[in-house]
């Protein structure tokens, strides 16, 4: 398959991540403080209630449950779909403005104390989870389908440093904006947000749909068939599942770990995960690049090592620098991990990205809706039964993810797929 019938150009790859990079300013701020406005709220609503973490958790959870079925389905439309605004591009369209919008309803309605502002602050939260699954899927498709399979490593690295540079300005900028007013904060997120979907509209053309797309009815069935007859797709995805819930865990309760054991304000706990993200975008694109060197299985599997012994020290510091230094190493095996996943299953995708992206997004969100959930289960029962403190509780948020990127680890040894080029070998 030749570059040009790609159209491939690394300026339109960078275009291209501002669609996620809109994620991924609007999913860490989204995540820093939400967590935290439950908790208030829930607290404000049923006074002395003893399982305030677990419904958080929950709650936070629920949302994703939502994104579970809407991300393979819009991912599996944007497969089939050309309109005269592009293939993935509608979906982009209408998705970044709704979550905009309830992006900047969130804090307003914390506000409200008791039932009414928990009930609106329910909805909102899955109005805005709607809105992000309607577009995020498709603008992650977006990218192989300007891309040969040699370059996605790379690419997807230019994809992921795009979310990154969105998450570092949304714990440094938006820490900052937060302790000056809540309101701020997500009104100026919303506002980057819709910046991004000016340029992707006026910037963003895309190409026909190739020809050697496979014509399938039910494109998202035919998938899930190929996946239970593949054991390294099956593999990839359990190892996806593992280490997002350990991700996600610590990306949602994190703020709470700083603020209720460590003492620490909500935006210097959020501030602290700053290097993480930093690290991560500096070595989004030579994570890919290293992949091409030494393969993609082989650098998650080193990335994931590296973060179970960076969160193992992690566990045991509790000032701000050593352990934002700490969390920065994290960032960096992060990259090697999270650039290389997907690229693993376009590679077998037979041409269908957007379902199959749908796919790892069904993995990756039933982790983000799991993960948290029986983290905060958990913690409340050690508070409840074993003498645990609000103060105490949270000191388990290092060992729980590290048990499931161990697990992760010894799923990546059953993956025998997923390097360049092999999509083509299979397929023939």
């Amino acid at each position: 398959m030749s570059e040009e019938k790609y159209k491939f150009s690394w300026v339109t790859i960078l275009l291209i991540g501002l669609g996620f990079f809109t994620t991924g300013i609007s999913w860490s701020l989204f995540n820093s403080y939400i967590p935290l406005f439950l908790q208030a709220s829930i607290l404000s609503t049923i006074p002395g209630f003893l399982f305030v973490v677990s419904l958080a958790g929950f709650i936070m959870g629920l949302d994703n449950f939502i994104a579970l079925f809407m991300n393979p389905l819009m991912g599996s439309k944007s497969d089939k779909t050309w309109t005269r605004f592009g293939r993935r591009m509608p979906y982009i369209i209408i998705g970044i403005p709704l979550a905009a919008g309830f992006l900047i309803g969130l804090p307003i309605v914390a506000a409200v104390p008791g039932f009414l502002g928990l009930a609106g602050l329910v909805i909102l939260i899955l109005g805005f989870d709607i809105a992000m699954a309607i577009y995020r899927a498709p603008v992650v498709a977006m990218m192989p389908d300007f891309t040969p399979p040699e370059k996605r490593s790379p690419a997807n690295g230019i994809i992921n440093l795009m979310a990154g540079i969105g998450s570092i300005i949304a714990f440094v900028a938006g820490s900052f904006l937060y302790d000056i007013n809540p309101i701020l904060a997500f009104g100026v997120t919303a506002g980057i947000m819709l910046i991004c979907l000016a340029i992707l509209v006026v910037l963003i053309r895309e190409p026909e749909i190739p020809q050697e797309i496979e014509k399938v009815e039910s494109p998202l069935r035919e998938a899930f068939k190929e996946a239970r007859s593949d054991r390294s797709i099956l593999a990839i995805l359990f190892a996806i599942f593992a280490w997002f819930v350990a991700f996600y865990t610590l990306e949602t309760w994190f703020t709470s770990y700083g603020v209720f054991t460590l003492s620490w304000t909500p935006g210097t706990a959020s501030f602290t995960m700053t290097l993480f993200a930093l690290i991560f975008v500096l070595f989004a694109v030579p994570g890919g690049l290293i992949a091409l060197k030494f393969g993609r299985r082989r650098t998650i599997m080193i990335g994931l090592v590296g973060l179970i012994l960076t969160l193992a020290a992690a566990s045991f510091v509790t000032v701000q620098l050593p352990l934002m230094a700490i969390l920065g190493l994290g960032g960096f095996f992060w990259a090697f991990i999270n650039v290389n996943s997907i690229v693993m299953l376009w590679e077998v995708s037979r041409k269908k990205q957007g379902t199959y992206t749908g796919i790892y997004y069904i993995f990756s969100q039933l982790a983000a809706a799991l993960g948290p959930i029986v983290f905060g289960l958990l913690a409340d029962l050690l508070e409840i039964f074993f003498g645990f403190t609000l103060t105490t509780k949270w000191i388990i948020l290092w060992p729980y993810s590290i048990v499931f990127l161990i697990l992760a680890l010894i799923a990546m040894f059953f993956v025998k797929r997923g390097e360049a080029g092999e999509e083509y070998e299979t397929t023939e």
